[in-house]
C-alpha cells in the first residue's frame, strides 16, 4: 500500500495531464478576476498543494509574494516549494493570505480536520477552498483512488467554521458536480 506521498509522486509521474497551467490567462479567469479584486498587491499568498508550481509563477506575475507547500517531491520545480503532508506538523511561514484549490478532497476523511487547522494556523487574514465534488478522474490511470472527502457544502462549510470565523459562499451549484468555492476569513 502506498502512503500518500508516494501515491501522489506515481501520479505526477505517471499522468501527463495532471496539474493545472495557472499562467493560462482562459483557466479559472473567474476566480483569478476574484484573487485580484480580493487580495491586495504586495500580499503574501500561500497556495497549500501548489502542484507543479503555475499557481506561484501567476501569484508572482500578479505582484503577489507566493509560497507553496505540496506533498509529492516530483511535482514542481518551483524554488522554495515546501515538501510536506498537510496531515502533519509543519513548518510555515506565516502568510497574509491562502489559497486551496483542489486540494481537501484529496485528504483523508480523518484528516481534514488537521489539514485545516494547519492552513488556519499559517495565514492571516483568510484563505481560498476551491473543492471538487465529482469522482476523481485521473488516479484511475494509475489505479489510485484520489478523491477520498468528497461531501455536501454544509459537511465544509461546518468544517471551515471550526477553524475560521467567517466563511462565504462564492460558488456553487447543487446541479453541478464540479466545485464548491468558499472563502474562509480568520
Amino acid at each position: 500500500m502506498l502512503t500518500e506521498q508516494q501515491k501522489y509522486e506515481l501520479v505526477w509521474q505517471e499522468v501527463g495531464r495532471y496539474g493545472k497551467d495557472w499562467t493560462n490567462p482562459a483557466l479559472a479567469s473567474s476566480i483569478k478576476k476574484w484573487i485580484r479584486a480580493t487580495i491586495p498587491k504586495k500580499s503574501s499568498v500561500m497556495d497549500f498543494g501548489c502542484g507543479n508550481g503555475t499557481s506561484l509563477e501567476w501569484l508572482k506575475s500578479e505582484k503577489y509574494n507566493p509560497f507553496g507547500v505540496e506533498i509529492a517531491k516530483n511535482a514542481t520545480g518551483y524554488p522554495g516549494v515546501i515538501i510536506g503532508d498537510l496531515r502533519n506538523d509543519l513548518v510555515l511561514p506565516k502568510c497574509d493570505y491562502g489559497m486551496c484549490v483542489d486540494v481537501m478532497e484529496h485528504i483523508p476523511t480523518e484528516g481534514v480536520e488537521k489539514v485545516l487547522n494547519n492552513i488556519s494556523n499559517s495565514i492571516r487574514s483568510g484563505a481560498l477552498f476551491i473543492i471538487a465534488r465529482d469522482e476523481d478522474k485521473d488516479g484511475a490511470e494509475v489505479g489510485q483512488v484520489l478523491h477520498l472527502t468528497r461531501k455536501p457544502l454544509e459537511w465544509w462549510r461546518e468544517k471551515l467554521l471550526q477553524h475560521f470565523s467567517k466563511v462565504e459562499l462564492l460558488r456553487y451549484n447543487a446541479n453541478d458536480e464540479s466545485a464548491i468555492c468558499l472563502w474562509a476569513w480568520n
